[in-house]
């Protein structure tokens, strides 16, 4: 049981290690991740455990933890692929992008909504000349988290019009 109990706490330190530093080592060039060998040690700490207080004879414990921990480890690293796939790559570029002036923008401060996909959240923007609310707007420059705007020229922003 000691035995267990042992393996258990390190794969939890492990896995703890792992969620606060990030994946601080791989096993054989990523193939085996940190958060995945810390799960599988802890779920097989875990089930030798339960095993064993349930009165199975020791070798089952062990036969039995392995099979289910070999599963977590598999399954844990298949998720662990499957985000780091998921993840969004570069960040795309507002340039070019239309909006909307929510706020009246001059020279230091104003605040826009684009029109693109990824812009889900009004972003900071700023103007050579004065804008005033609720008027069509186009990205020309990205400083930062702010963008520089101009307005949208009739023609253009009515192309843009669904």
């Amino acid at each position: 049981m000691t035995l267990f109990i042992i393996v258990g706490a390190v794969g939890l330190v492990i896995v703890l290690i792992s969620l606060v530093f990030g994946e601080i080592f791989d096993f054989l060039d990523g193939a085996v991740s940190a958060t995945a060998l810390g799960s599988a040690f802890t779920v097989f700490g875990a089930v030798g455990a339960i095993v064993l207080a349930n009165g199975l004879p020791p070798w089952s414990a062990y036969v039995i933890s392995a099979v289910i921990g070999v599963l977590v480890l598999v399954g844990v690293q298949l998720m662990i692929r499957s985000f780091k796939r998921s993840e969004d790559g570069a960040p795309s570029s507002p340039l070019g992008l239309y909006g909307v002036a929510r706020s009246t923008i001059s020279a230091s401060f104003g605040e826009v909504s684009l029109d693109g996909p990824h812009e889900i959240e009004t972003r900071l923007a700023f103007s050579d000349t004065r804008i005033e609310t609720g008027s069509r707007i186009r990205v020309v420059e990205l400083q930062g988290s702010r963008v520089k705007v101009e307005p949208a020229s009739s023609g253009a922003a009515a192309d843009m019009q669904p």
